[in-house]
């Protein structure tokens, strides 16, 4: 039942998911140098909807219980949005979820907006996690969560997870300490 609500989370914005990030929104900050891919940051003050598995669709209906910012993403009681916004597919569950993801992304610049979905999936939520997890342990279990329905909307068609890839992500994690 968890599994099918953050799956109808994950479809809500599916098509929305893929376009933003073909065209990403103008960077708060700049990722640090230590953080070898150079991506754009996520930030407290960043739009709600460049959070990953955020599309314009749900980033309207979060608007409605005053979540626009990242920051308003992360302090909102998930009980008490979920109420306020009332659409099916955005439960407590994904907007806990979305919480996670946004919160790896911030703490770990340099993470793409999928990567941090594969590892919220994997069932790493924080950069101290990863700092201190296995790569291979990882792997593994994001080869898992990629089984599923949720986790296969994840990569695009064609890609794919390399465990160099998440040896990079817990590099990335270990010089943000």
């Amino acid at each position: 039942e968890e599994e099918e609500g953050l799956e109808e989370a994950y479809e809500a914005d599916a098509g929305d998911e893929l376009e933003e990030e073909d065209d990403p929104a103008p960077p708060a900050i700049i990722a640090p140098a230590a953080a070898r891919h150079h991506r754009a940051a996520l930030t407290f003050d960043s739009p709600v909807v460049d959070a990953p598995s955020i599309g314009p669709k749900t980033a309207v209906h979060l608007a409605r219980a005053g979540i626009e910012t990242v920051g308003d993403l992360l302090i909102c009681d998930p009980d008490e949005a979920a109420e306020i916004i009332g659409v099916r597919h955005i439960t407590v569950d994904a907007i806990e979820t979305w919480q996670m993801q946004a919160t790896l992304m911030i703490e770990v610049p340099g993470l793409r907006v999928h990567d941090a979905q594969l590892l919220v999936g994997a069932g790493i939520s924080s950069r101290e996690d990863l700092a201190n997890a296995s790569a291979a342990t990882i792997f593994e279990l994001a080869m898992e969560f990629l089984q599923t329905s949720a986790g296969s909307r994840v990569l695009r068609p064609g890609e794919t997870l390399e465990e160099e890839e998440v040896e990079e992500w817990i590099e990335m994690a270990q010089e943000t300490a």
